[in-house]
């Protein structure tokens, strides 16, 4: 890309100086500006942090603000040597742009899937939600991907915001007076802002009845208001639409009308939303229970299902049932199919289809990572501690250290879990409102290998930079990890030799912080 600047830049001062007019050249100025200034900023800030306190993760997408005038500037360019009859150098100038554009369009989209952020979430709220209900976001830093996919009329909770009992208080009565229901969308940002959970605090204290949805790293909750409301948790909104018909039907009693997917391609490890749409024939009060299947193109079972158990209706009509699939990490790449199978394992329904992307990964053993510091601890859900290494055990206010962490599954883990790391202090950190002064949570290995990704006996060699808080006093911290789910903030138990838990952290050292 500096090459591209460069070149696009030298093409720019040679036409100016060729160009006597001189509205042509505030022009070529304008365009050269709009193009240099913005890529030169984002230059700026992604300087390693030796120079400056802080580099984003710098993204494509931080370039596109200046593509417009890059792309003028080149057309310009060509169009200006073609005047000049210098046609075979204007093609060639196209022709090198066009093939640096398909080259890099080419590497950048393989391997890349729709994931299923907000889409899941999204269809839940349009099939249930009725006149009167309020939707509120929780917090607000994922706004333009949930107003992609939700674009109904939405308020939500500032991301920036610090929540306390009395802000919570404040900003929640009024919006909470306006509606018979408020459907609260937890995303994975809202422990941030509100670790005390003072939203859904205040949601809970004050509602009758409270219906909850789930997605991966993300919660869907209606808090109903009124009783009118609450007697409808549960009923599909008069304005849903009909979902897509299924090959086949049940009908012991009920009946298999439909199904939703939101999306259909995935990769291994990754979570399937998908909806059932039932429907109850007369008086009957009981069914069969039933299997759901997940088969490839010749038939083999890629995974079979837990017992589906159709979901009673509070009322008539339709009901929708939400099933989540976890793909096996060592999934095979292909297309794959649900069935629907009854109690003696025959297939009854053919349901949607999807598509499995393999994930290109070196699978470590216990024999293949060298670990500075044993540290073996056993958590919940099949996780087990290695041990770690760290950069330093002393650093100055505003220094950032690495940690690395090394952790094995000694099982398949289906869950989805957040890594936390803290940097806790015995002095009160006005700025946090805890004693935290320093922190970076994420999935394992920078959100690339989510625990549900894991392989039983697999070593995850798993990285963090934490940055410490310029105004840290002097003084001994305790560097404490753990797990929790992102969608609730329950955190990972440690267990003892027995398996009983004995608390939610683990203290790996202690760092010592030396302000000048």
């Amino acid at each position: 890309m500096p090459l591209l600047i460069a070149f696009a830049a030298g093409l720019a001062v040679l036409l100016w100086q060729g160009l006597k007019d001189s509205r042509t050249g505030y022009a070529l100025a304008l365009l050269l500006m709009a193009m240099l200034l913005p890529a030169g900023i984002v230059y700026l800030v992604s300087l390693p942090r030796s120079t400056f306190f802080y580099a984003p993760q710098l993204a494509p997408r931080y370039l596109l603000v200046f593509a417009p005038a890059f792309y003028v500037l080149v057309a310009w360019g060509a169009a200006s040597l073609g005047k000049r009859t210098h046609y075979a150098l204007a093609a060639a100038l196209l022709a090198l742009f066009g093939a640096v554009a398909i080259y890099g369009l080419s590497s950048y989209y393989p391997g890349r899937i729709l994931r299923d952020d907000y889409k899941s979430l999204a269809a839940t709220l349009h099939a249930y939600e009725q006149d009167g209900d309020g939707v509120l976001l929780y917090t607000d830093k994922d706004w333009p991907v949930f107003a992609y996919h939700y674009s109904a009329a939405w308020q939500k909770v500032p991301h920036a915001q610090p929540i306390t009992s009395e802000w919570a208080e404040g900003y929640l009565s009024p919006i909470w007076e306006r509606h018979g229901g408020i459907w609260l969308v937890v995303t994975p940002y809202a422990g941030i802002n509100d670790p005390q959970r003072w939203v859904p605090r205040w949601l809970e204290d004050h509602a009758l009845a409270v219906d909850e949805h789930r997605y991966a790293d993300k919660v869907l909750r209606l808090y109903a208001r009124t009783h009118r409301r609450a007697s409808q948790i549960g009923i599909l909104a008069g304005g849903a639409g009909a979902p897509p018909a299924v090959h086949g039907t049940l009908t012991s009693g009920v009946q298999l009308v439909g199904y939703e997917q939101s999306v259909d391609r995935f990769r291994p490890g990754d979570t399937v939303h998908l909806f059932l749409h039932w429907q109850w024939l007369g008086e009957t009060h009981s069914s069969p229970d039933y299997q759901l299947a997940l088969v490839d193109q010749s038939g083999l079972v890629l995974k079979e299902g837990a017992q589906v158990v159709p979901k009673r209706s509070r009322g008539p009509g339709v009901v929708r049932q939400q099933l989540d699939v976890v793909l096996p990490p060592d999934a095979p790449g292909g297309r794959y199919r649900f069935l629907v199978r009854s109690p003696g394992g025959d297939p009854i329904s053919e349901l949607g289809t999807l598509s499995v992307a393999a994930r290109e990964v070196t699978v470590l053993g216990a024999g293949d990572v060298s670990i500075p510091y044993r540290y073996e601890a056993e958590l919940g859900d099949g996780v087990r501690l290695l041990g770690y290494s760290t950069t330093s055990t002393a650093v100055a206010p505003g220094d950032t250290f690495g940690l690395t962490l090394y952790w094995q599954a000694q099982s398949a883990v289906e869950q989805r879990y957040k890594v936390f790391t803290h940097v806790l202090g015995e002095t009160f950190n006005v700025r946090t409102g805890s004693f935290l002064w320093g922190q970076q949570d994420n999935e394992p290995v920078s959100d690339t290998r989510p625990t549900s990704t894991w392989r039983a006996g697999e070593v995850i060699v798993d990285g963090y930079a934490i940055p410490i808080d310029g105004g840290s006093p002097s003084g001994e911290y305790s560097v404490e990890i753990g797990m929790y789910e992102p969608a609730t903030g329950t955190r990972l138990p440690v267990l003892d030799r027995e398996g009983n838990p004995v608390a939610d952290h683990i203290v790996l050292f202690s760092l010592r912080v030396m302000a000048e």
